[in-house]
């Protein structure tokens, strides 16, 4: 048994009378085999031409970049890291809007809350991306300067008075994801 491009092909005479016809599988002969699995021909001894090999090399190196790309987008799914937050020790602050803005990457509302002294403090809230906050009910127009609303979330690692927040309670009453 021989083989070509890892196909087995059984030597045989199909028709006795015809001692051309020899080498054939399944009434196909190496010659098309070839050329189906290749896109090439055989020459004479049966070798495949260097024309093949370089298309073979360049099939190879075109599958090799292409999955080079897919590894190195993976990740670009990360976007960015919360670590600068304190998940681990969530904390909820109750103050009047200041401004929202409605950007991307991220929503931000900006709260004026009493502080421990006393004193008023602008606290920044960060909220996930205008994408979920749609999927969550928000708009533009959910909270306006002058509201009072409640924020849940993870406070700044630093001690600096900023959060990143997973929930609301907004003027209304209403609790809501954020």
């Amino acid at each position: 048994m021989k083989t070509l491009a890892r196909v087995p092909v059984r030597e045989y005479k199909r028709d006795q009378g015809d001692p051309e016809r020899k080498s054939q599988t399944n009434g196909i002969d190496r010659q098309s085999i070839a050329e189906i699995f290749s896109g090439h021909a055989l020459r004479e001894d049966n070798s495949i031409t260097a024309e093949a090999n370089v298309t073979r090399v360049s099939r190879l190196m075109a599958l090799l970049a292409g999955l080079g790309v897919l590894l190195m987008t993976a990740p670009v799914g990360a976007h960015h890291s919360t670590a600068m937050y304190d998940g681990d020790n969530p904390v909820t602050i109750t103050g009047k809007v200041i401004r929202f803005e409605w950007t991307n990457p991220h929503a931000f509302v900006y709260l004026e809350v009493e502080g421990q002294n006393g004193s008023t403090v602008e606290w920044e809230v960060e909220m996930m991306s205008l994408n979920h906050l749609r999927a969550y009910g928000w708009t533009s127009r959910t909270v306006k300067p002058g509201e009072v609303i409640s924020c849940t979330g993870a406070p700044a690692r630093s001690g600096d008075p900023a959060m990143i927040a997973n929930r609301m309670i907004l003027a209304d009453g209403r609790e809501i994801r954020s």
